[in-house]
C-alpha cells in the first residue's frame, strides 16, 4: 500500500495541476507546479514566467487561521487546522467583507493575451468571513540558495476595504526576495470594540500578527530568512506597520519596518471613541446598546453583509472602525496611546523607514480636468475618506464652500476633545490662514484653491504625524531611520488619468515597487523612465530587507547614498528620475500640525479672553507694573560697563578733516597702552531750525580740538538708572548704580570716541568696529562702552552718540518731519570713519558695524538703505533686529500729534506741530514724550520712503524678501535668556492670572496696528497661554516654571523669534557667509544678575565682548573662565572684522570652526566655556512667531465660517446687555404705570409742609 501511495502521488500532483493551472495577470504561457511544506501540511503553488523571461513561484489563498465566523467573530485569530490532502495555492483566497460599491484597479487580459489595467466593482469579487489567507512569491532562481529576505507587506485602505491580492508581488520576488501579502478582518467585523473585555477590538491587527507568526514557522520551507522579515504597508497599512513597533506581542517577529503614507500618530490612524460605534451598528440592525455582552452576541447573529452595509466606514478625517488603546480595557496588544509610547520608549528599535508621495490626497479630486470626485468614483484601492464633504464645482470652487470644507475638518479633528466652540472657529481660521490667505486666496476662486486643499489635507493626515514620528523615535532609538518624498510623476499614468496636476499621488509609488512597468500592462506605465524608477524603488526596498540601509555601499542603485534621518540632521531622499537628499522636510506645515494644532486641540479657548478690558484699578496696576518692570530693564540696556582705568597718560594729537584732536593715552592693567579720543564732534549741533532735520557736517575748528573727555550725553529720561564703575581713594574699582541725571545732557551731543591700540597704530590698516548702543531709541550713550580693552587686541573701536527718543525719530509722516534722524546721525558716523580713521591707523575697506538690540535692529537697517552703500565691510546684530514688533513704528503721526498735545501744541497741520516743538526747551520735549512700553516703541524708525524720505524705501520685511540690502558678511545672535534680567527685581510671578493678564496685555499691543476681530485678542492669547504656559504643565500652578514660561514667551516675540526670521530671509538672498550664534554663558560672579536663574540674559555678552573682565573689579565678573570667554569673545568679533570670519584657520580661538548659517542648514555657535556648534535653533517657538502669528495678526477671526462679517462675543454681550436693560426699563414704566392707575382709583391723604428757607412742597 506504501509503495502504491508512493507511485500515486506524482499522478496526483498531475491531476491537480491540470484542475487548478489558471492563466494569472503576470504570468506566462508555460507554468509548472510546485510543493512545499508548511506546519499546517503541503501547499501547491504555480510557476509564473514574466515578460523579462526571470520565473518566480507563487502560493496564492494559503490560509494562516481559522474562518472567524459563529463565535470566533469578534476574537482573535485561530491557528488553522492541519490538512491532510495537499492545498491547493494557485489561485486567490475570498477577500475579506467590505463595502461592494468600491471601485478597484485590477488586471485584465484579453483573448490575445493582451494585460491592461481596468476598473472593477468589488462585488466582483468573491468576499467571506473565510478570508483569512496570504500569498507567497519566490524567485525561483533563487531559492535553492535558501535565507532570503523576507518583505511583507500590509495593504491600506482605512482599515475597511483593500486585500492582499491586490498587490502581485511576482516582479518584485524576481529581484531576490520573498515577499508575502495577506488579507485581515476589516470594518466592523475587524476593529469593532466596545472598550471592554466583550469586545476589546484590534481584530485586524492580530490577523496580522498571526501572518508574522505563520512567517516564522515557515518561510524557511520557501527559502525565507525569519530573521530577516521587514514589514511593510501604506496608507493603513502605514499605520499598522508601526503599531506592530509598539505593541509587546510582536517582539522579535520582524527586523525592519517600512511604513508608507500612513503611521499610528494620524488623526484618523486610532480610534478613541469605539464604542460610540458600536453601539450606532447596534441601533441601525436592531440589536441591544447594553450590555456589551447582548450586544456583541447579536450582532454575531447577523450577516456579515447587512453588518458592512450597516456600518459608518469613515467620515472625514476620522475612521470609524479602526484600532484602539485596549490596554485601557483588558486587551493585551497596544498597552497605551501611541505617542505614550513612543515618548517613552516603548517600541521596537530596529531599522525604520518612512516616506510620504509629494501631492498625496490629490488623486481625491481626480476628475476630467481636475474636478472633484465622488467615492463611487474613487478609482484607488486606498482608504477614501474624502465622500462626506460636500465638493462643489470642481477646483474653482468659490472661497465659502472651501472654509465650509475647513471647519468641518477643524470640527473633526478636535471632535474628541474636550475644548470650546471658538477652539473650532480658531482652528479653522489658523488653518484657512496658513493654507489660504497667506498664498492670497482670500475672496478669489481658481485652482490654487484645489492645490492649497490637498496640501492641507495631505499635510495633516499623512506628512505632519510621519515627521512627528521620526522626530519621537530619535530621541529614543539608535536605530537607523530613513526618511523618503516620493516625487515622480508618469506622464503614461492611467490612474491619474495622466494629468500632470495630479503628481505622485497617495500610494503611487506601489506601482513602482511592486514593479508593474514590467508587467507590460497595455494602458500604462510603458515609460522607460517608469521602469528606471521602478527599478531603483525595489532595489532599495530590497537593500533595507538584507542590510537595515536601502543603499547599502555593495548593492547601490544608480549611485545613490541615502543618509538616515537623524535629530541633528533631517535628512530625506527625493525620489525621481534622478534622486537626490533633501534636508528639512515641508519645515513651516510639520511645525504647524506638529507644535500649534496641539494648543487648539488640548487646550480650550476661555470665553474671558474674549475681553480686551479689564477694571481701571487692575489696567492702572498692570500699566505701573509694566513700567516699573520696564525701567528695571534700562538698568542693564544703558549699562556702562567701563571706565577709562588709567595709571598713567599721555596727551597724543591726530589731524582730521576738521581740524587737530588732542587725545589721551590710558594704560591697561595688563600694561597694554591705549589711545583713546574722546567727544569728538562729527555734526553740527541739532538745535533750533536744525532740529528734526538730517545732521549737518560739522564745522572746521582752529584750535587743537580737547578730545579727553567725553562729550555729553543726549537728551533722555533722567530717572534710568545704570550700572557704572566706581572708584574709591585707594583706587579699587566696583560697579555701581547710578541715575542718568548725574550726566551733563544736551542736543549738542552729536560725538563719537575713538580708541587705537598704541602698538599696532603704527602699523596703519587696522580693521575698525564701530558700535551702535541699544536701549529702545530711547536712552544710552556710545560714553558707557569704553572700548579700551577691546582695541588692545588690535582693533580700532568706534563708539557714539545719536538722537534719542522724539528728538531722534519724531516722525509727521510727510516732508514736515519724515523721521529717522538718529539713523542718519549713525550714517554720519560711519561717513565720518570713512573721511578719517585712516589718520588713526585704520582701514577705511574694513569697517564693521556692530549693534545690540536697538542698536542691532539699526546695524541691519543700514543694511537696508541706499544711504549706507559702500560705507561698510560687514555687519554683526547682536539681539536685535528689523522685523521685530518694536524695531518700527507704523503710527509715527499718531505719536507726533499725541506730544503736540502734551506740551500744548496745535496739531492739525503738521508743519506748525513741527515748529512748534522746535520753540519748546529740549528737556520739556522729551519729558513728556511716551517713553517705550513693553513691546511698543512709540519713537522708532519709519519707512521714510513712503512718505518722501531717502533713508528706508520700502518696509523692511519687503526689502528683505526681494533681497534688497547690501550682500556682505553678516553675523547675528541671541542670549539663551534674553528677557530674564527684566524680572530679577520682581522675582518670581505669582499667579496664572497675573500672567494671564500680562501675556493679554502684550497681545493687545501686538495687535494694535491689526484691524481684526476681538476673536483674534481671545485666539491668540490662548495660542500663547497653551505655547508657553499650559503645554509645560503650568494650567493652574503658580511658581517658577511660570516665570521662566514668561521670560521665555518674551525672550522670543521680542528678540528670537524676529532674529531667526532675518537669518532665513536674508539666506535665501545672498551667497556671502552669515553666522549665528547663541550667547549662553552665566558667570557666578556677576553682579548684576544676583540670582543664578537669571542666566544668559539680554545685552550680557557686551561685558565680556568689551573686555570686562580685564578691568580688575572688586565686585564683579572675577573668575578665570570670566576672561576666558571674554577673550574668546573679541577674538570671534575681532576676527569677523578682519576676515569676515570669525574662526579663521589662521586665527582660531579654541579651536573652534564656526560653520556659516545657509538656506540648507541652520547652523549656529553656542557660546559658553567650551563652545560647541549646534543646529536649528528653536525651530517650534519661532515657527510659532514667524508663521502663526500673523495668522492672527492678518487675516480676521469670522464668528462662524462663511460669515460675509465679523462678529464678537462683545457685539453679542452688548446686544445681551441693551436687551435685558430694554426689557427693565419697559417693566419699570409698566410699574409705574400700574402705580399711576392705583393712586387714581384711591387717592391717599396729603401733609403738606412748607419750608420757608429751601421753599419747596412736600407730599408725604
Amino acid at each position: 500500500m506504501h509503495s502504491l501511495l508512493m507511485c500515486g502521488l506524482p499522478m496526483c500532483v498531475g491531476v491537480v495541476w491540470l484542475l487548478s493551472s489558471v492563466r494569472s495577470g503576470c504570468a506566462a504561457a508555460a507554468q509548472s507546479d510546485v510543493v512545499k511544506p508548511t506546519s499546517n501540511g503541503f501547499v501547491m503553488g504555480k510557476e509564473i514566467i514574466l515578460p523579462d523571461s526571470n520565473r518566480v513561484l507563487a502560493f496564492l489563498g494559503i490560509p494562516y487561521a481559522e474562518p472567524p465566523l459563529g463565535p470566533l467573530r469578534f476574537k482573535p485569530p485561530v491557528d488553522k487546522k492541519k490538512w491532510k490532502d495537499i492545498w491547493n495555492a494557485t489561485q486567490f483566497g475570498p477577500i475579506c467583507f467590505q463595502p461592494e460599491a468600491i471601485k478597484v484597479w485590477d488586471v485584465d487580459e484579453n483573448g490575445s493575451g493582451q494585460k491592461k489595467l481596468e476598473i472593477k466593482m468589488l462585488l466582483a469579487y468573491s468576499m467571506s468571513e473565510d478570508c483569512l489567507s496570504l500569498n507567497v512569491y519566490t524567485p525561483k532562481a533563487h531559492i535553492d540558495l535558501g535565507s532570503l529576505p523576507v518583505l511583507v507587506y500590509i495593504h491600506g485602505g482605512s482599515y475597511y476595504m483593500n486585500s492582499g491580492r491586490f498587490f502581485p508581488a511576482e516582479k518584485l520576488a524576481s529581484n531576490g526576495v520573498i515577499v508575502v501579502t495577506c488579507n485581515y478582518r476589516l470594518g466592523p467585523l475587524g476593529f469593532l470594540s466596545t472598550e471592554d473585555g466583550v469586545s476589546t477590538g484590534n481584530y485586524g491587527l492580530l490577523d496580522q500578527l498571526h501572518v508574522l507568526k505563520w512567517i516564522q514557522k515557515n518561510i524557511a520551507y520557501f527559502g525565507g530568512d525569519p530573521n530577516k522579515v521587514t514589514l511593510f504597508g501604506n496608507s493603513a497599512g502605514g499605520a499598522s506597520v508601526t503599531f506592530h513597533l509598539l505593541t509587546p506581542l510582536a517582539k522579535g517577529l520582524f527586523s525592519a519596518v517600512i511604513a508608507q503614507s500612513g503611521c499610528a500618530f494620524a488623526p484618523w490612524a486610532l480610534q478613541l471613541r469605539p464604542r460610540l460605534h458600536a453601539i450606532k451598528l447596534a441601533q441601525e440592525i436592531g440589536c441591544p446598546t447594553s450590555p456589551t455582552e447582548h450586544l456583541v452576541e447579536c450582532i454575531r447573529t447577523f450577516s456579515p453583509t447587512i453588518i458592512t452595509q450597516k456600518s459608518t466606514m469613515a467620515d472625514g478625517l476620522l475612521v470609524s472602525y479602526a484600532p484602539v488603546v485596549d490596554g485601557w480595557f483588558g486587551g493585551h496588544y497596544l498597552p497605551d496611546h501611541p505617542e505614550n509610547m513612543v515618548n517613552t520608549g516603548r517600541f521596537q528599535k530596529v531599522p525604520f523607514m518612512t516616506g510620504i508621495t509629494r501631492d498625496e490626497v490629490s488623486i481625491w479630486f481626480q476628475i476630467g480636468n481636475g474636478t472633484f470626485r465622488t467615492l463611487q468614483l474613487i478609482k484607488v484601492y486606498m482608504f477614501v475618506r474624502v465622500c462626506c464633504i460636500p465638493f462643489l464645482d470642481g477646483p474653482e470652487m468659490d472661497m465659502l464652500t472651501m472654509k465650509a470644507i475647513v471647519y468641518k475638518y477643524a470640527k473633526e479633528l478636535l471632535q474628541r476633545k474636550k475644548v470650546s466652540d471658538l477652539n473650532h472657529v480658531a482652528l479653522s481660521h489658523a488653518i484657512m490662514s496658513q493654507y489660504f490667505y497667506k498664498k492670497g486666496f482670500i475672496n478669489l476662486t481658481g485652482k490654487g484653491h484645489t492645490k492649497s486643499l490637498i496640501d492641507f489635507i495631505s499635510d495633516v493626515g499623512l506628512k505632519a504625524p510621519c515627521v512627528q514620528l521620526l522626530d519621537r523615535m530619535n530621541i529614543h532609538s539608535s536605530a537607523p531611520k530613513y526618511m523618503y518624498e516620493f516625487a515622480y510623476y508618469s506622464a503614461d499614468d492611467v490612474k491619474s488619468g495622466r494629468q500632470e496636476w495630479i503628481g505622485s499621488y497617495h500610494e503611487s509609488e506601489l506601482q513602482y515597487i511592486f514593479g508593474e512597468p514590467y508587467l507590460n500592462y497595455s494602458n500604462t506605465l510603458k515609460l522607460e523612465s517608469d521602469k528606471k524608477v521602478s527599478d531603483f524603488m525595489m532595489k532599495l526596498w530590497i537593500n533595507f530587507a538584507n542590510f537595515g540601509n536601502p543603499t547599502e555601499s555593495f548593492h547601490n542603485p544608480l549611485n545613490a547614498t541615502w543618509q538616515p534621518y537623524t535629530n541633528h540632521h533631517h535628512a530625506y531622499l527625493a525620489i525621481t528620475e534622478t534622486p537626490k537628499m533633501k534636508e528639512n522636510y515641508l519645515v513651516e506645515n510639520i511645525l504647524f500640525w506638529n507644535s500649534f494644532f496641539p494648543i487648539f486641540s488640548d487646550y480650550s479657548i476661555e470665553s474671558n479672553l474674549y475681553s480686551t478690558d479689564c477694571p481701571s484699578s487692575r489696567r492702572k496696576w498692570l500699566v505701573w507694573f509694566l513700567t516699573s518692570l520696564y525701567l528695571g530693564v534700562i538698568l542693564i540696556l544703558s549699562s556702562e560697563l567701563f571706565c577709562c582705568s588709567a595709571t598713567a597718560q599721555s596727551d597724543v594729537v591726530k589731524l582730521i578733516s576738521n581740524g587737530y584732536v588732542l587725545g589721551k593715552e590710558i594704560i591697561l592693567p595688563d600694561s597694554n597702552q591705549v589711545l583713546a579720543f574722546l567727544g569728538i564732534p562729527y555734526a553740527e549741533p541739532p538745535i533750533g531750525a536744525l532740529r528734526f532735520q538730517p545732521p549737518v557736517d560739522k564745522k572746521d575748528w582752529n584750535d587743537v580740538l580737547n578730545a579727553t573727555q567725553f562729550g555729553p550725553i543726549c537728551y533722555q529720561h533722567e530717572y534710568i538708572r545704570i550700572a557704572l564703575p566706581d572708584e574709591n581713594e585707594s583706587g579699587q574699582k566696583t560697579l555701581e548704580i547710578k541715575f542718568l541725571q548725574s550726566f551733563t545732557m544736551s542736543e549738542d551731543c552729536l560725538s563719537l570716541n575713538v580708541y587705537i591700540p598704541k602698538a599696532a597704530a603704527a602699523l596703519g590698516s587696522l580693521p575698525v568696529l564701530a558700535y551702535i548702543h541699544g536701549g529702545s531709541y530711547g536712552i544710552n550713550s556710545g560714553r558707557f562702552y569704553d572700548g579700551e580693552i577691546l582695541a588692545s587686541k588690535g582693533v580700532i573701536v568706534v563708539t557714539s552718540n545719536y538722537r534719542l527718543g522724539s528728538l531722534g525719530f519724531l516722525s509727521t509722516e510727510d516732508n514736515a518731519a519724515t523721521g529717522n534722524y538718529g539713523l542718519l546721525d549713525q550714517l554720519h558716523v560711519f561717513k565720518w570713519i570713512q573721511k578719517n580713521i585712516a589718520n588713526f591707523g585704520g582701514d577705511p575697506n574694513k569697517v564693521t558695524i556692530f549693534g545690540n538690540s536697538a542698536g542691532g535692529s539699526s546695524v541691519t537697517f543700514h543694511l537696508l538703505s541706499p544711504l549706507a552703500k559702500g560705507l561698510f565691510s560687514s555687519v554683526i546684530a547682536q539681539s536685535g533686529s528689523p522685523l521685530g514688533s518694536w524695531a518700527l513704528q507704523s503710527r509715527p503721526l499718531f505719536w507726533a500729534t499725541t506730544l503736540a498735545e502734551d506740551v500744548g501744541c496745535e496739531n492739525s497741520q503738521t508743519q506748525n506741530l513741527v515748529e512748534c516743538l522746535r520753540s519748546l526747551p529740549a528737556n520739556l520735549v522729551i519729558e513728556q514724550s511716551t517713553i517705550s512700553n513693553g513691546l511698543l516703541v512709540p519713537y522708532a524708525p519709519v519707512v521714510d520712503g513712503w512718505f518722501g524720505g531717502d533713508y528706508l524705501p520700502d518696509h523692511p520685511e519687503i526689502m528683505i524678501n526681494m533681497g534688497q540690502f547690501q550682500k556682505v558678511p553678516f553675523m547675528t545672535g541671541l542670549t539663551s535668556n534674553e528677557a530674564a534680567i527684566w524680572y530679577q527685581r520682581g522675582g518670581q510671578v505669582p499667579e496664572m492670572r497675573f500672567l494671564e493678564a500680562i501675556v493679554k496685555h502684550n497681545v493687545n499691543l501686538l495687535l494694535i496696528n491689526s484691524s481684526v476681530s476681538d476673536l483674534n485678542y481671545a485666539a491668540l492669547t490662548h495660542a500663547i497661554m497653551a505655547q508657553y504656559f499650559f503645554k509645560k504643565g503650568s494650567t493652574d500652578l503658580d511658581g517658577p516654571g511660570n516665570t521662566n514660561a514668561l521670560i521665555e514667551f518674551v525672550s522670543d516675540v521680542v528678540f528670537k523669534a524676529p532674529c531667526m526670521k532675518l537669518l532665513q530671509s536674508m539666506s535665501n538672498h545672498t551667497t556671502e557667509p552669515i553666522y549665528m550664534y547663541e550667547f549662553a554663558y552665566f558667570s557666578l560672579d556677576d553682579v548684576k544678575t544676583r540670582g543664578q536663574w537669571i542666566g544668559a540674559y539680554h545685552e550680557s555678552e557686551l561685558q565680556y565682548l568689551f573686555g570686562m573682565p580685564h578691568f580688575n573689579y572688586t565686585n564683579t565678573l572675577r573668575l578665570e573662565t570670566d576672561k576666558t570667554v571674554s577673550d574668546f569673545m573679541m577674538e570671534l568679533w575681532i576676527n569677523f572684522a578682519k576676515y569676515g570670519n570669525p574662526t579663521t584657520p589662521f586665527h582660531n580661538p579654541l579651536d573652534v570652526i564656526w560653520q556659516p548659517y545657509t538656506a540648507k542648514r541652520h547652523l549656529y555657535l553656542e557660546i559658553t566655556e567650551s563652545p560647541t556648534m549646534k543646529e536649528n535653533y528653536l525651530v517650534e517657538n519661532s515657527f510659532f512667531w514667524n508663521s502663526f502669528f500673523p495668522i492672527f495678526r492678518d487675516y480676521p477671526i469670522e464668528s462662524e465660517p462663511g460669515s460675509t462679517k465679523t462678529e464678537s462675543s462683545d457685539s453679542s454681550s452688548n446686544w445681551l446687555i441693551w436687551f435685558l436693560t430694554t426689557l427693565v426699563c419697559l417693566l419699570c414704566l409698566l410699574c409705574a404705570s400700574l402705580l399711576f392707575y392705583l393712586i387714581r382709583r384711591r387717592p391717599l391723604p396729603a401733609i403738606v409742609t412748607r419750608n420757608a428757607d429751601r421753599k419747596s412742597i412736600t407730599a408725604v
